[in-house]
C-alpha cells in the first residue's frame, strides 16, 4: 500500500492555481490560449445569462491576456 503523500498548504495552493491555469497569472494569450485552456479543462459552462458577464467569459478572463468576447465567438 503507498503511503499518502504530505504537502504543505504553500504547495497545494500553487499546485491548485497552476492547474486552474490562474498562475502565473493571465500567462495564456489570445485564441491559442483559449484553444489550449479548453483543452486541457475539456469544457466550461455555458450561461447565456449575463448580469456581469456570461460565465464562460468571466472565466476565460481571468486567465487569458487581452481577453474579448469577440475571440470566445471566433
Amino acid at each position: 500500500m503507498n503511503k499518502p503523500l504530505h504537502i504543505d498548504q504553500k504547495t497545494a495552493r500553487r499546485f491548485l492555481l497552476i492547474h486552474q491555469g490562474l498562475f502565473p497569472a493571465r500567462s495564456l494569450k489570445g485564441k491559442v490560449g483559449i484553444l489550449d485552456f479548453l483543452s486541457k479543462v475539456g469544457c466550461i459552462q455555458f450561461d447565456p445569462l449575463d448580469i456581469i458577464g456570461k460565465n464562460a467569459e468571466l472565466v476565460l478572463q481571468s486567465r487569458i491576456q487581452d481577453f474579448t468576447p469577440r475571440l470566445l465567438e471566433e
